[in-house]
């Protein structure tokens, strides 16, 4: 017997199953390869029901509605397009219902064998197999292998020729991303120095001895890291005003995923340190930073992130309370932030789909960047009209004072302003 009414569970299952049938067909051309439809009896057989009657079978095409309702939201596809009944090889009506209110198709009575109707219908279902369907991932084998076993710590050419073809790859995805940010007027900014837009791909002594990982990253404008140079005296870190030392969006590759990561990496004492970690940190003592951060978390609720902090990971989608139990765990020197997995095989990430998964990625992610990033949350905070002080700041504008644990550490380390580390 099928349900009146299906659980997240059930969705998420039937969508799914969904995705892997369409693992199997392809685009060539401008023709589908492969069968991409399922009846909705298979549908719901997969998540355990049975159709034993004729009301059963009306019930199965709220499965397949909902499987819509959860797609249309992600990615603006009607996936249950490639659901049909088993006797004539179409949808239901409910599917061209669903159409008309997205406005797919235009406000009349439906028939499913209408021209409109079956013209969209054809469409969709190229875009779903577009996008799911069988497709060469971006990142290939040789990328992955980069940095598997003992290469990490090799200056073999080979294998820096190996890390020039990842640097090759994400610089793509950068450039590709640079315009549509400059696009957006996002307060989002790449490096200042063009070989740095990517991570290095080499060696470097008493600099970078291990390459176990690289990515392309985007952040804070030139004018924000200036501001730090003053919050230092001639013990502080040499690199505390470095484009990788403070609150970053990058596209990361390792040896067995891609990861978008909105990331505080070790180095990331001052944005960390007002935000999370000090004594005085915004999301601990100002009310007003808290109550916006989670407002921006609840945002990407079930869209796959977590916060991760070195080895731990907790999804967001756990309740708030959890969740800033968990972040306020995070500490000086750890590598945490949010962040999305992609195993090889994702068709999120293939070669039709990567750029503009990282285009929604990025849209996530930027405003919770805003309030992650010192400077940048001042003034979105000042926007808001929030008139709680931020920490390190005074009310008077003052220029914020490095922390108290930073100049700690700085002495524990010997950290000196000789030299800055890029």
């Amino acid at each position: 017997m099928v349900p009146a009414t299906f659980t997240q569970e059930d969705t998420a299952k039937a969508r799914q199953f969904i995705l892997g049938h369409l693992s199997n067909c392809s685009i060539k051309g401008d023709r589908v390869v492969g069968n991409p439809l399922i009846t909705y009896q298979e549908l719901v057989t997969h998540i355990g029901y049975l159709i034993e009657n004729e009301s059963d079978g009306d019930r199965s095409g709220y499965l397949a509605g909902s499987v819509t309702e959860q797609e249309y939201a992600l990615t603006g596809l009607m996936l249950s397009a490639v659901v049909v009944n088993a006797s004539d090889s179409i949808p239901g009506k409910g599917f061209f219902t669903f159409a008309q209110h997205y406005g797919k198709i235009s406000q009349k009575t439906i028939d499913v064998n209408g021209t409109e109707e079956l013209t969209f219908w054809n469409s969709e279902i190229k875009k779903i197999v577009q996008k799911y369907g069988k497709s060469e991932p971006y990142f290939k084998p040789y990328h992955y292998n980069t940095f598997i076993d003992t290469k990490g710590h090799s200056d073999d050419p080979a294998i820096d020729r190996e890390r020039g073809r990842v640097s090759e790859a994400l610089r793509v995805l950068h450039d590709s991303l640079w315009e549509y940010f400059r696009n957006k007027g996002w307060d989002l900014h790449r490096h200042k120095m063009s070989q740095h837009y990517v991570s290095s791909d080499h060696l470097i002594p008493g600099i970078v001895s291990n390459l176990q990982s690289m990515w392309m990253h985007f952040g804070k404008s030139e004018e924000q890291l200036f501001e730090n140079r003053a919050l230092v005296n001639s013990s502080g870190p040499a690199q505390y005003d470095a484009f990788y030392c403070h609150t970053r969006i990058q596209v990361y590759i390792g040896d067995h995923d891609v990861r978008l990561w909105l990331i505080f990496t070790d180095n990331n004492f001052y944005d960390k340190d007002s935000f999370i970690t000090g004594a005085n940190a915004d999301l601990r003592k100002n009310p007003a930073v808290r109550e916006e951060f989670f407002k921006r978390i609840n945002c990407i609720k079930d869209k796959g992130y977590f916060y991760v902090i070195d080895d731990e990971k907790m999804s967001l989608d756990e309740d708030n309370d959890s969740l800033y139990r968990f972040i306020l765990k995070d500490r000086a020197g750890s590598y945490s932030g949010i962040v999305r997995f992609y195993n090889p095989d994702d068709p999120r990430i293939n070669v039709n789909n990567i750029q503009d998964e990282l285009k929604r990625g990025f849209e996530e992610l930027y405003p919770l960047y805003q309030l992650m990033a010192y400077e940048v949350r001042n003034k979105v905070m000042r926007r808001l009209g929030n008139s709680g002080q931020t920490a390190g700041k005074s009310s008077g504008g003052s220029r914020p004072q490095a922390p108290s644990s930073i100049q700690q550490l700085a002495q524990n380390q010997g950290w000196r302003i000789n030299g800055r580390i890029i």
